[in-house]
């Protein structure tokens, strides 16, 4: 069972609204995108629930579901897009501004 996502993690769901394509055009679009409006204390937040389910404790389906699961309109059809983009998140926010 996955677990509870915290509200910290939610705000980056609320960043990918049905014009991304228009927004963004590579991984690094998306991910300054999703990182919008957080900060340092969301980043803390946010941080070990990305170490958390990128474990390796989780099925790639788990983690499709979890992000469809989101407040999102952007959905991945296939989880590896999934681990992809959370392990790009939790990289940038494993940096300055965020941790220092």
């Amino acid at each position: 069972m996955l677990p509870t996502i915290p509200p910290e993690f939610k705000k980056i769901g609320l960043n990918f609204g049905p014009d991304l394509g228009e927004l963004v055009s590579s991984w690094d679009d998306l991910v300054n995108l999703a990182l919008n409006g957080i900060d340092r204390s969301d980043a803390a937040i946010i941080k070990p629930y990305l170490d958390e389910l990128l474990s390796g404790k989780y099925a790639t389906d788990d983690l499709k579901q979890l992000w469809w699961s989101m407040p999102v309109t952007t959905v991945f059809h296939d989880g590896t897009d999934v681990i992809v983009l959370l392990s790009k998140i939790r990289e940038a926010i494993s940096r300055p501004p965020y941790i220092e």
